[in-house]
């Protein structure tokens, strides 16, 4: 009876340890590797495999993530309409404005 006892704390210990690893690859993954190098006892290749395709999925949401800030933030259509919006101020008063605008747009377009 106390052997059945044992054997039952062991796999309730084993199930959660490989709950907390499986969460903490998702979440912290560099823990969650540690932690699953450290306290499973699954085989090497599993191990392996596991942190490669963690590794691929944790680059992939980064860049994702990544791509989607300077989406949002746009940094060259926000110094295109500053600009634009500085050639407006320019050409305000020309009697040719449309002339100025294309002119000064052109300016600003091209490589310096």
């Amino acid at each position: 009876m106390a052997n059945n006892s044992v054997n039952s704390s062991s796999s309730k210990s084993s199930g959660i340890k490989t709950i907390v690893t499986i969460i903490m690859l998702f979440l912290l993954y560099p823990v969650g590797v540690i932690m699953m190098f450290v306290w499973m006892k699954w085989p090497i290749w599993v191990k392996i495999i596991t942190t490669l395709v963690m590794f691929y999925v944790f680059f992939v949401i980064i860049g994702a993530v990544a791509g989607l800030v300077v989406q949002v933030t746009d940094p060259y259509g926000k110094i295109f309409e500053a600009q634009r919006r500085q050639c407006t101020a320019q050409c305000e008063n020309v009697p040719n404005a449309t002339a100025c605008m294309t002119e000064c747009l052109e300016k600003l377009r091209a490589p310096k």
